[in-house]
């Protein structure tokens, strides 16, 4: 069980495989994140991979303790566990109230693992969270629609939840720039008509378009093309 002298054992560990220099660097490219240790992204992979062929669910129900590398672990853990999806996601659903930056948000999401044949159950979740008013829920829904969900068989649909996402917070508006550009890049003719209906804000409209210009997957012409959809007047 991890009580709190495992805990304790388990922040050692964290410890000794920290490095200042790349917690300098970090700080810097996490706004807001002030407890954190400086651990690489790959040792906490290895260690969340550890405990999810283990005692995740001891793991995910233990205190919080503010640590940005235990929240990432944590996180990591839920979504590399091999169980059904029904269970993942009530072990997930209870973990999102503590992510509190992009960087947990993102990396979590992209190791997010269903078993084949239960994706519906992760979509129907993932489009709940991305309509959310929280800031940071409704990320979690548009990066996990946006990694798991622009294929030929939701497209439409996740078009659909993305003109219903509620903008005007910044890291909301990021992830669904950056969700739209993909669209764009994987199913060009579906996501113009979209842009063309004026859904999104200006400052989105615009970043979904750069973000897809900066892919290597189009050619010179389709950047031209994009740049020229661009809004002129760009709201604050």
């Amino acid at each position: 069980m991890w009580r709190e002298e495992r805990f304790l054992q388990f922040k050692e560990v964290l410890i000794e495989n920290s490095d200042e220099k790349y917690k300098a660097f970090q700080m810097k490219l996490i706004p807001g994140i002030e407890n954190l240790l400086g651990v690489r992204g790959p040792v906490m992979k290895k260690i969340s991979a550890q405990i999810a062929k283990n005692d995740w669910r001891d793991f995910a129900k233990t205190p919080d303790h503010g640590i940005y590398e235990e929240r990432m672990i944590k996180g990591l853990s839920i979504a590399m566990a091999k169980t059904d999806t029904e269970e993942k996601l009530q072990f997930f659903d209870e973990f999102i109230p503590l992510i509190d930056n992009w960087a947990v948000c993102d990396m979590v999401c992209a190791a997010f693992k269903v078993k084949k044949g239960e994706e519906d159950t992760l979509f129907k979740f993932a489009a709940e969270k991305a309509l959310s008013d929280d800031e940071f829920t409704s990320r979690v829904g548009i990066v996990l629609l946006m990694g798991k969900f622009i294929n030929t068989e939701y497209i439409d649909s996740v078009l659909e939840i993305f003109s219903n996402v509620k903008e005007g917070k910044y890291y909301v508006n990021m992830a669904l720039a950056w969700a739209i550009s993909v669209c764009l890049v994987k199913f060009e003719d579906k996501t113009i008509e979209f842009l063309n209906k004026n859904i999104l804000s200006d400052f989105t409209h615009n970043k979904a378009l750069q973000k897809a210009r900066e892919s290597s997957r189009i050619s010179e012409e389709k950047k031209k093309l994009y740049q020229s959809m661009k809004r002129q007047s760009v709201a604050k």
